[in-house]
């Protein structure tokens, strides 16, 4: 068994902080949400939020000559109802934001495995980590500063779009089984920042044993 797809929602503005409301579908233990910039200089304002829970970056935002790349994520996020994605954006910068949803198996929930991310200046961007459990969803963000879309990609699309200075694109793999994964684009040379994160499935109680033994080592 593997993650499935919940749902997914693109959205974009210069509003600080944006605000998205976002219906995340029952059953969905995982929330991803991408995020592009034009420029070189990334957006500020700090940590999104979902219905007031703070989401965990992916790597760290990357940053090229025409374009910037976040990805974060939220593990077992509000459900049954449209809650506020909200993204503090004090530069007042348009985001162009893909978020979407996915479900671990019955009896499971999500944990991240690994992230991994990379700027260049080449055709065909793409990354690759190499998972260590079974049924791991992996989700990419990227931003590249030709403004044509990506004629194709490796995985399931989730958005790709033309924004007049650059594109922002957004794709996922479910991977039945362990080991190393590659999602690419196939597109002309120019800059380009990617992210890309995989999660596993994980037991609940074994997951609550790791976060009580991280408290009593913090504390």
């Amino acid at each position: 068994m593997a993650h499935t797809f919940d749902t997914k929602l693109r959205t974009t503005g210069a509003d600080n902080p944006q605000v998205q409301s976002y219906t995340v579908g029952a059953g969905a233990t995982l929330m991803v949400v991408g995020i592009v910039t034009a420029g070189a200089t990334a957006r500020a304002g700090g940590v999104p939020s979902f219905n007031g829970d703070p989401l965990t970056q992916v790597d760290s935002t990357r940053v090229a000559t025409e374009t910037c790349a976040e990805l974060w994520y939220l593990v077992n996020p509000s459900i049954g109802t449209a809650y506020d994605l909200v993204i503090p954006n004090t530069g007042t910068k348009t985001l162009y934001v893909q978020t979407s949803t996915y479900k671990a198996q019955s009896g499971k929930t999500s944990g991240f495995d690994l992230g991994t991310g990379n700027t260049g200046t080449s055709a065909n961007p793409s990354l690759t980590v190499i998972t260590t459990v079974n049924g791991d969803v992996l989700v990419d963000t990227l931003g590249d500063g030709l403004t044509s879309v990506p004629t194709a990609n490796s995985d399931t699309l989730l958005s790709s779009t033309d924004n007049g200075q650059h594109i922002d694109a957004c794709q996922y793999e479910l991977q039945a089984s362990l080991g190393s994964a590659t999602l690419s684009y196939t597109i002309g040379s120019d800059d380009w920042a990617m992210v890309l994160g995989a999660w596993k499935e994980v037991d609940p109680t074994a997951a609550v044993i790791t976060d009580l033994k991280q408290f009593d080592t913090d504390h």
